[in-house]
């Protein structure tokens, strides 16, 4: 979706108009091409310095028509410079189709350059940012053979991992995710991977490496909604196909409504501290880079602020699992545990569209116990002894 653009002047906020800036951007062709080469490259260098990709595209485009057909050595250096750039600019301003099409360019004219392995990885990430997860992979399975840095290879892993996960190839993504849990240095890279991974492993029914890895797993992963939707999805399927001990198993791991406020208020805590720091000048650091790293602790709180909210709503979530646990005693008729559970519930939650589901099933399983002890007192061995 386009936004309009701001710009503050002194204390003022101006709009600028489609028209306006129509017209301001002619004025800046008709100057760029009027302006000597050297003068182009000394702005162009300024403005990757102060990383501003939208102005810098209109240098990178004027130069790359003055080179046209020009084939010395420095030309063409610095036609794949500005070639290179400008798919990476694009990439930046989220335009990912116009990025492809940038770094296509720039890969079939220069595949020997040295940033054409991170051009194809930039191609690969534009496919993935824009949801085609399938260019993604491709993409992705082209760069899986070559030498690379362990930096690199980690991010075309990454990338590969969650372009599988995307399609649903839930077996094919197993490898990729074990390598980034195996090999990730970063902390929230391996909590990625592990949520990834544990869902692999319930999707395809592989409880036993699931019941394993999932121990492996921190507070911050078990607490991820989409790995607990998993688990109650894969319990349902157990459920359903009357296999109640394992569909337990999975019930019980779902971490309750509860146990997650109590770890996202802990998590929220300490992003609060972090977002509270300001930058200090380190060797290795950047402005940049401690600004994204806040950003990303900004959108986390929020995301966790409005998991919260979903939590206190109401009983649901907790209640309907009780109600799943309920029906796995019944079906083992552990009518004991189930009769207690279903009494909790209707009792806790008066007003929930499960609490007569809940009586009758209690009452169901009051005549199972009836006819069980029935059954045991009128049976032959019970009569013989009486």
């Amino acid at each position: 979706m386009c936004k309009k653009r701001f710009f503050t002047v002194g204390k003022r906020t101006l709009c600028i108009s489609a028209a306006a800036l129509f017209f301001c951007g002619a004025a800046v062709a008709q100057d760029l091409s009027t302006e000597a080469t050297s003068v182009l490259l000394a702005r162009t260098k300024d403005l990757l310095k102060a990383d501003n990709p939208a102005a810098l595209i209109p240098y990178l485009e004027e130069i790359l028509v003055r080179l046209k057909g020009m084939n010395d050595k420095d030309s063409r250096e610095t036609r794949a410079f500005c070639m290179y750039q400008i798919g990476a600019s694009k990439l930046q301003l989220e335009k990912y189709p116009e990025a492809i099409e940038a770094l296509d360019a720039f890969l079939t004219e220069f595949p020997r350059d040295s940033n054409a392995s991170m051009a194809a990885l930039m191609v690969a990430e534009a496919y993935a940012m824009g949801k085609d997860w399938v260019g993604a992979e491709k993409y992705a399975r082209s760069l899986m053979g070559e030498t690379m840095e362990p930096e690199r290879r980690m991010s075309v892993v990454q990338l590969l991992a969650e372009a599988l996960y995307s399609q649903e190839k839930w077996s094919e993504a197993v490898e990729p995710l074990r390598e980034i849990f195996d090999t990730a240095e970063k902390e929230q890279d391996r909590n990625a991977a592990a949520i990834m991974l544990v869902t692999c492993y319930v999707k395809e029914q592989d409880f036993e490496n699931f019941l394993k890895f999932l121990a492996y797993c921190d507070e911050s992963v078990r607490q991820n909604a989409a790995l607990n939707v998993s688990l109650i999805e894969a319990g349902d399927q157990k459920s359903k196909d009357e296999d109640y001990a394992n569909a337990l198993v999975l019930y019980r791991t779902v971490l309750k409504g509860k146990e997650r406020l109590a770890l996202y208020r802990r998590q929220n805590a300490k992003l609060e501290e972090l977002l509270k720091e300001e930058y200090v000048t380190r060797v290795g650091t950047s402005k940049s880079s401690f600004t994204e790293q806040q950003d990303k602790y900004r959108k986390t709180l929020e995301s966790n602020k409005k998991a919260i909210e979903q939590i206190l709503k109401g009983p649901g979530y907790d209640a309907e699992l009780e109600m799943r646990i309920g029906r796995c005693y019944t079906g083992m008729k552990r009518n004991v545990p189930a009769l207690t559970l279903y009494r909790r519930f209707y009792t806790e939650n008066p007003d929930h569209v499960m609490a007569d589901d809940a009586r009758f099933q209690s009452f169901a399983v009051l005549l199972d116990m009836q006819n069980c002890w029935f059954s045991y007192l009128h049976s032959p061995v019970r009569v013989q002894r009486g």
